[in-house]
C-alpha cells in the first residue's frame, strides 16, 4: 500500500519546478500559509487525469482540494524571483495566494510595506 505523505505549502512551492504537469492539492481554506499541508499530483501532458477521479477516497480522507495547476504556481513563483533574489517562504506563499485569488502577480514591494505596517 502506498503511503501518501502531505507536505507544507512552503516545500511544495519549491518542488513545482521539478514537476512538468499536474495540480497542487491543499487542505484547509484560502488563504493558505506556509504550513498548510498538501501534495502535488503530477500528470502527463496528454493525460489530464485528476486525483479526485482516480483516488476519491484520498481526497475525502485527507480533506484535499484541487487548488492550482503546477504551471500557474510556477508563474507566480518565477515572478517573485524576478522581483528579488531572496524571496522568503512567507512571500512565496503570499504570491501563491495572490495568484489564486486574483489570477495576477503580487508586487512584493507593496507586500513588504503592508507587512511592516502590521508590525
Amino acid at each position: 500500500m502506498n503511503v501518501i505523505k502531505l507536505s507544507p505549502l512552503s516545500i511544495l512551492l519549491k518542488e513545482v519546478f521539478k514537476k512538468r504537469y499536474g495540480y497542487i492539492y491543499l487542505q484547509g481554506n484560502f488563504p493558505w500559509d506556509k504550513d498548510s499541508l498538501g501534495l502535488i499530483f503530477e500528470t502527463d501532458v496528454y493525460d489530464d487525469v485528476l486525483l479526485e477521479d482516480i483516488n476519491p477516497e484520498l481526497i475525502k480522507t485527507k480533506r484535499l482540494t484541487r487548488v492550482m495547476q503546477i504551471s500557474r504556481a510556477e508563474d507566480a513563483i518565477r515572478n517573485a524571483f524576478m522581483q528579488k533574489n531572496d524571496v522568503t517562504r512567507d512571500e512565496l506563499v503570499a504570491c501563491f495566494n495572490n495568484h489564486y485569488e486574483n489570477d495576477g502577480y503580487l508586487d512584493l514591494s507593496e507586500y513588504r510595506n503592508s507587512r511592516s505596517e502590521d508590525t
